[in-house]
């Protein structure tokens, strides 16, 4: 009797990793982006885009990243699932979120729409559409003393014709960055990823003000 009551105490005392959940924390312009928009826009400014209407419709993820938990490349063809680390919310959802938040703050777009169904295209508007998939979203553990947090997304951008047509290619690429993590935890792979969103968002505006 004594040694199935220590065995069940045992039992009940036995630690279990409990599941956590995050969020991405993009940083996104601050007031005086907000500011600079309040004003009539500069002729010269390169960001300066006069009726135009941008359509961005919700990101996209590949496989094997799209899912809520972690990723961990250990090697060139292996990569492990965290079932104990996940996002609270799809991290597609959360940069569609931020994508919106920066195209809007930065660039002279005359609207931005997330709903097909608002878009009213008329003849002397220009409407472009931009299509967004994440293609790769893991911590890199393949060099052991050098972790690192990888983002690669493929941004596709079209020229709608106001009478429907075969839409025109204005830019299709994909952005990629990898940045260290400070130490091999959670906390630090998630700010890594933070930067990494935020250097391909700059990289996007760079590119889509030209």
């Amino acid at each position: 009797m004594l040694m199935i009551s220590c065995l069940a105490i045992g039992c009940f005392s036995t630690k279990y990793l409990s599941h956590e959940e995050y969020l991405l924390h993009i940083p996104v312009p601050g007031p005086d982006r907000d500011r600079d928009r309040d004003r009539d826009p500069d002729p010269t400014d390169k960001l300066s885009i006069k009726k135009a209407l941008l359509f961005v419709p919700q990101v996209t993820i590949d496989p094997p990243f799209n899912q809520l938990y972690f990723i961990y490349r250990t090697s060139d063809f292996q990569y492990l699932t965290d079932y104990y680390h996940s996002f609270m919310v799809s991290p597609e959802e959360q940069f569609h979120f931020a994508l919106i938040k920066h195209l809007k703050q930065m660039t002279a777009f005359d609207l931005i729409l997330s709903s097909p169904e608002m878009i009213k295209i008329k003849d002397t508007q220009t409407t472009l559409k931009l299509q967004t998939t994440i293609s790769e979203l893991y911590a890199d553990y393949r060099i052991r003393d050098y972790p690192q947090a990888r983002v690669s997304i493929h941004f596709s951008l079209t020229k709608i014709k106001p009478h429907g047509g075969k839409p025109i290619i204005v830019a299709d690429k994909t952005l990629s960055t990898a940045i260290a993590m400070k130490a091999k935890d959670t906390e630090s792979l998630l700010l890594a990823w933070n930067k990494c969103f935020q250097e391909i968002l700059e990289q996007l505006l760079q590119q889509i003000s030209h």
